[in-house]
């Protein structure tokens, strides 16, 4: 809904499709006789992303100012991160293993969370448990949860048809919000699943998961995100 912040100056928000909630600014100016359009974002989502609508991207903008860090990189298609996923997965069930996931707490576990339900649902792999294991990522996807007014219209299908109802919420996935339920995950039989912070595996639970596992070869570390240089995150996919 547009809103006028002070005379001359119309406002309003658009999807960024970056994270739940993200917007770009639309101002559109009127300074005496000139009228312009100064359009702003910071992140912008690429289409075909999980769970969110697609970004609404800029246009009759006289200025533009955006975030560009990716600006110049050609992307894959989300569809084949579903499937290379999808393919690991399977791989580690197959020996009884266990898929450790450092992931970002907002936006990336979410996205996993909700494949991982598409693949139960769909019978590509068998209900085996599911941890999300961070507070943060926990709390976050509780708001997502609140939400589904936000999701894409593919999401909206998924959990009108989903016999929980639900894009982030299935029959093994286990939210893990004290030590005492973290620690507990060590002693699951595998295979499963943890998607834990933080996303470059310099801090938090995933440091724990990495130690206790990382040395058994049934045992897969998915790393899903963009590593800075120096983070451990990093060192392993090196």
């Amino acid at each position: 809904q547009g809103f006028e912040p002070i005379p001359g100056v119309a406002a309003k928000l658009v999807d960024a499709g970056h994270i739940l909630g993200s917007a770009a600014v639309v101002l559109d100016i009127q300074e005496g006789s000139r009228s312009l359009r100064l359009w702003f974002s910071g992140d912008i989502g690429r289409p075909g992303l999980l769970l969110l609508r697609d970004p609404v991207l800029p246009e009759a903008a006289d200025y533009l100012i955006m975030e560009c860090t990716y600006g110049d990189t050609k992307k894959r298609d989300p569809k084949n991160a579903f499937l290379e996923l999808k393919e690991v997965v399977q791989r580690t069930i197959e020996r009884k293993g266990r898929v450790i996931i450092p992931a970002f707490a907002v936006g990336r576990t979410q996205e996993l969370v909700y494949s991982l339900h598409q693949m139960i649902t769909n019978g590509d792999i068998p209900e085996i448990p599911v941890f999300v294991d961070s507070p943060l990522a926990i709390r976050a996807s509780q708001i997502f949860r609140q939400h589904p007014e936000c999701f894409d219209e593919q999401t909206q299908n998924f959990i009108a048809r989903d016999e929980n109802q639900a894009a982030l919420g299935f029959e093994r996935l286990r939210y893990t919000l004290s030590v005492e339920e973290s620690k507990q995950i060590n002693y699951t039989e595998p295979p499963f699943v943890v998607i834990s912070a933080s996303g470059m595996a310099e801090t938090g639970r995933i440091l724990h998961h990495l130690k206790n596992h990382i040395e058994d070869a049934r045992n897969t570390i998915l790393i899903v995100s963009w590593q800075a240089p120096h983070t451990l995150g990093r060192r392993l996919a090196d």
